[in-house]
């Protein structure tokens, strides 16, 4: 839920990432005293010490991503994640598209990404904890995703936002959830949190709106697994018509660069 810097989900999403910058749904620190509600607060707390308390899980993602067209007009693309952590060190992510097909996987002691629709990928050895890692890749290479904060160990630390509103009850699908509202200076983000005994975030909407088209990421998270991934799940060998780029997440970087500057 990293929403801040924007080589925007380009990969990462990792988009995967496997798409948001290291300050995580922050919108920017308000000068003024937040204006909080007292309930909605306390659902979120909640939620995340109940993410936190997770010692592994899996999810599938429903991704909806909005794309500023030459400055003048929003295009929207689809992505679907698989997502699998293990804490405190390992997490695999599956991207399928259209506009990329993504694998990322983190063991504890090597990252991976390969891009299935270019047959590249690249190996770095890390062999610090997934918050280490996450926190290297958005300050190295620009690369971060809006649901980064969910592959970490502590999901909601460093939130920042200029006030907190609760909208009432709802639904996602059949599940009856709590909708929150999220205001910061840049950016407003929405969540849905599950109404019972596991206050998990169904869905997760933001929107960027300082930048032309105030253009929205939306994610349905859905079919939770609540136990640790098997150890195999991380297993990743590239197929052996991949090419290794040692250069590969520098390369990203400059696309999603290029991409945000020329508006494509």
């Amino acid at each position: 839920m990293r929403v801040c810097s924007r080589v925007i989900f380009f990969l990462f999403v990792f988009c995967m990432l496997l798409s948001t910058p290291h300050a995580a749904l922050c919108g920017k620190a308000a000068p003024q005293k937040p204006v909080i509600d007292a309930k909605a607060a306390d659902l979120f707390e909640t939620s995340c010490a109940y993410l936190a308390g997770l010692k592994g899980f899996s999810l599938k993602a429903e991704l909806l991503l909005d794309l500023v067209y030459q400055g003048k007009a929003k295009v929207q693309i689809a992505r679907n994640m698989d997502l699998a952590v293990k804490r405190p060190n390992a997490f695999r992510i599956d991207t399928t598209g259209d506009d990329m097909s993504v694998t990322s996987v983190f063991t504890g002691k090597t990252f991976t990404m390969a891009l299935l629709y270019r047959h590249l990928y690249n190996q770095a050895p890390f062999d610090k904890d997934t918050d280490a890692l996450l926190d290297y890749l958005a300050e190295k290479h620009h690369l971060d995703s809006p649901l980064g904060d969910l592959l970490r160990n502590k999901p909601c630390a460093d939130m920042s936002y200029a006030s907190l509103s609760y909208m009432g009850l709802g639904f996602v699908g059949d599940t009856r959830c709590h909708h929150l509202f999220f205001q910061g200076d840049d950016i407003d983000w929405q969540i849905w949190i599950e109404d019972g005994a596991a206050p998990l975030p169904r869905k997760l909407v933001i929107t960027e709106k300082r930048l032309p088209m105030a253009p929205q990421f939306t994610a349905f998270l859905r079919d939770w697994t609540l136990a640790e991934p098997a150890a195999a799940v991380f297993d990743y060998t590239p197929p052996a018509n991949f090419t290794r780029d040692d250069n590969l997440f520098t390369h990203l970087r400059i696309e999603a660069e290029e991409g945000a500057r020329y508006g494509k």
